[in-house]
């Protein structure tokens, strides 16, 4: 992925936040955040007219298209906006452009699978169950000892990036994707390559079988219905309030979607992306909603999504995550521990890295420790 100039990007971040982050989007984030280290020690009050004059101050020394952003304040989302989300057009980046969400998509996929599966089921069963004629295979039978954890944890299965198929073409399914008959795309099948659970490396085939696996539960199209409310919706349900998150690839009516750019400003044509793994379009407000509703739901043990909540973001032994991220795995989301005022509790963040072709992002916000 290109992730230096001209990429527009997406960002959330909680106005506590400012720690060292990499790549120039990131560095952006950071930068365009400064202002916010007085305000966050007085009271968190958030000048977003200034750090949108920052962003473009840093947009124009960075030769990056456009920034979207979000900074959650207390539980307010706050967007910040700058640059342009096509440059041929002149079309300005509004807190309600869309943008590829790229790895932000795991995350949201995480949720969606601990709400249906147990995490500690085993994957091969529940394929056999609902239909599927593919099997996760590897040596020594470590292929039936995967479960729904570990293909969202990163700890069984290969494919590090899933590779982006541009928008004419032929969409593979998930079955084609998992089982090696889209090998024209660079997707070779989809094995577990170590002991499940004993070592991390970051796995977008984890997703393609979490994708195919929900599919074959639910069918395509509840299974990739978008996102709606704070922290998602009960499955078998309807969606409810506007959507956050969506799988789809199809750009709604009424609404743009940010365009990407290579180094030196190469437009690039649209990809589509497996919607798990890095597919899911959104904004940077609607995933800042997305963290209060899932930091919301760990904190409050009478939230009816308590118990998802608690499994992703549970602090986990390391198994290599912290040389990868500078952080531990929970399920779907890294988590990181941050010096505090109190020494013995330290406040704890969740957040995740993504890039596309084109489009780059990172989140983080902290759900445990003073607010």
């Amino acid at each position: 992925a290109n992730r230096a100039r001209f990429l527009p990007c997406r960002l959330s971040f909680d106005a506590q936040s400012l720690h060292t982050l990499a790549e120039p989007a990131m560095m952006l984030a950071r930068a365009s955040l400064r202002p916010l280290r007085c305000a966050a020690k007085r009271s968190l009050a958030v000048d977003a007219a200034q750090l949108e004059d920052t962003a473009a101050q840093l947009l124009k020394r960075h030769g990056v298209a456009g920034v979207q952003a979000a900074v959650i304040d207390a539980g307010e989302v706050i967007p910040v906006n700058g640059g342009l989300a096509d440059v041929a057009s002149g079309t300005p980046v509004a807190s309600t452009t869309l943008f590829q969400l790229a790895s932000l998509s795991k995350p949201v996929a995480a949720r969606r699978a601990l709400t249906r599966f147990d995490a500690d089921a085993a994957v091969n069963p529940l394929l056999a169950a609902h239909g599927s004629p593919w099997r996760i295979e590897g040596q020594d039978g470590w292929g039936d000892a995967v479960t729904v954890s570990h293909l969202i944890d990163h700890s069984a299965l290969g494919l590090h990036y899933v590779p982006g198929v541009p928008e004419s073409e032929p969409k593979p399914s998930s079955l084609e994707l998992v089982s090696g008959r889209a090998e024209e795309w660079g997707y070779a099948a989809v094995e577990c390559v170590k002991k499940p659970g004993s070592a991390f490396a970051y796995s977008g085939g984890g997703f393609l079988v979490l994708q195919h696996l929900l599919e074959c539960a639910l069918g395509p199209e509840k299974a990739l219905a978008p996102c709606g409310g704070r922290f998602g919706y009960e499955l078998d349900g309807a969606p409810t309030g506007e959507s956050l998150v969506d799988f789809g690839f199809d750009v709604p009516e009424g609404q743009t979607h940010a365009v990407g750019y290579r180094d030196g400003g190469e437009v690039l044509g649209r990809l589509w992306f497996p919607p798990f793994a890095a597919g899911a379009m959104g904004t940077a407000s609607g995933l800042g909603e997305w963290l209060c509703g899932l930091s919301k739901a760990h904190r409050d043990r009478g939230d009816g999504m308590h118990a998802v909540a608690r499994l992703m973001l549970e602090r986990r032994r390391d198994l290599g995550a912290g040389a990868f991220m500078g952080a531990r795995m929970g399920r779907g989301i890294f988590i990181r521990d941050v010096a505090s005022g109190d020494p013995r509790s330290p406040d704890r963040w969740m957040l995740h890295q993504a890039a596309n072709d084109g489009f780059t992002a990172v989140w983080k916000s902290k759900f445990y420790g003073a607010f």
